[in-house]
């Protein structure tokens, strides 16, 4: 383990046995949870060593029901990672007219993809080796199981189901994952898109970086003659190039806004925040284009 991979898993670490930090976290992360929920999820969020400002994990409560608690792809990745089990893993999304035969006593799934003619997209499937495993863990998730039509369905359903076979093959290979789920395996009226959102969030993307106003709804960027945003109370310290990663792997404006929150909390250069802004910027019109 590198020294820098070791200081940002104690910084971690200090965050979930912050008790700042945990009112913070339950506010944005785990609203509307019981005590004894939330304490379940602080637990898992420790053995874990996932982030909810990175959007890695976070709580949701639906009315009366107990709480379920949702981990994101690069969550799912960051704690495989860590297995030293693991071996690797490919996930990808099927089409009618591919070739796709399973051997799994063999430790393959043969798949060639039809690039000229796909077909209509029937799943997508994820198979997870561990070392000293001699059958891999193995996973198809059809699309009309997860498909609801709405949001992102609409328009990414291969990149969807690709998340939904992917979490559940690294959650069958790794117990450490055990009682989590995807978003993207959650029905959206069900769910209400559930994203970890909160007032005090909104207001703080409100405004971002360099006098630029940001509507957290709708994406639009307008130009203000404000002073900068506070930043969020008690947000945990990041590297730059934690949030140049993030930024730049967002696939949506929440996830985009959400790093781009915590920017004017940061111990960086000025050269530093200039990238950043111009990335933000960048990454806002790359993914409204995606979007229409």
């Amino acid at each position: 383990m590198t020294n820098e991979l070791a200081l940002n898993e104690n910084k971690i670490m200090m965050m979930w046995n912050d008790e700042a930090q945990l009112k913070t976290i339950k506010d944005m992360f785990a609203k509307k949870t019981t005590h004894d929920e939330f304490q379940i999820f602080v637990q898992l969020g420790i053995a874990t060593g996932l982030n909810p400002f990175l959007r890695e994990i976070w709580a949701v409560k639906y009315g009366d029901n107990a709480a379920q608690i949702f981990v994101g792809r690069d969550g799912y990745r960051k704690i495989i990672s860590r297995n030293p089990n693991y071996d690797g893993h490919i996930v990808d999304a099927v089409y009618s007219n591919d070739e796709f035969n399973v051997d799994l006593v063999a430790g393959y799934v043969k798949h060639i993809p039809n690039f000229k003619n796909k077909g209509t997209l029937i799943g997508a499937y994820c198979i997870v080796y561990m070392k000293g495993k001699r059958i891999p863990h193995y996973v198809f998730c059809e699309l009309s199981d997860y498909d609801t039509g709405q949001s992102l369905w609409k328009t990414k359903k291969a990149t969807m189901i690709k998340k939904v076979a992917e979490a559940q093959g690294i959650r069958m290979a790794d117990q450490a994952c055990s009682g989590t789920y995807s978003e993207e395996e959650m029905p959206d009226e069900k769910t209400g898109n559930h994203h970890p959102k909160s007032k005090k969030l909104n207001e703080s993307l409100s405004i971002t970086i360099d006098g630029e106003k940001v509507d957290p709804e709708t994406g639009e960027v307008t130009t203000e003659e404000e002073p900068p945003a506070q930043p969020l109370l008690n947000a945990p310290m990041f590297t730059f190039d934690e949030i140049k990663t993030k930024m730049e792997g967002a696939n949506n404006l929440d996830t985009l806004h959400e790093a781009a929150s915590v920017i004017s909390s940061m111990s960086i250069t000025k050269e530093q925040h200039s990238e950043l802004s111009k990335i933000y910027r960048k990454r806002v019109d790359e993914i409204k284009k995606a979007a229409e």
